[in-house]
């Protein structure tokens, strides 16, 4: 019997990912959370949240999962595009490094599938925000409850 995996567990793995690699220094992240705010206001900002996915019944006891978890890495768009651009870029290649140097997301999930990114505006409610988007497919297999 698989363990039971769980979507948000896998989320909370990935902002203790950036927890344990941006809590400090130039490139720290100073908001970082899996459960996401109605309005952001600590920047840089790392929010993650289901994206959309599917299970399928892999036999009587057993489901298995396809699922796109999303993480921003966002700050606030001020104007300053060559300053916001800047600091964002210091996530570029080391955030998928981190992640998918741990690619069970400890033990939340099978594997991390890969890794895709936009990388521009990023809406949030009413806010202008210029940031990363991750969308990072992961495969799980849960028992069925």
């Amino acid at each position: 019997m698989p363990a039971n995996k769980k979507i948000q567990h896998a989320l909370d793995a990935i902002i203790a990912i950036i927890t344990a690699n941006y809590s400090s220094g130039a490139n720290a992240i100073r908001l970082r959370t899996a459960k996401p705010p109605n309005k952001i206001s600590v920047f840089p900002a790392a929010i993650a949240w289901v994206g959309n996915g599917k299970w399928t019944k892999d036999d009587a006891t057993t489901k298995r999962g396809l699922h796109t978890l999303k993480l921003i890495i966002a700050v606030a768009a001020k104007g300053d595009f060559q300053r916001e651009v800047t600091t964002l870029m210091n996530y570029s290649d080391d955030l998928p490094d981190k992640l998918l140097g741990d690619v069970a997301l400890s033990g939340n999930v099978d594997t991390i599938i890969e890794i895709r990114y936009e990388f521009g505006d990023v809406p949030w409610g009413d806010q202008m925000l210029i940031g990363w988007l991750f969308q990072i497919d992961v495969k799980m297999k849960s028992p069925i409850a």
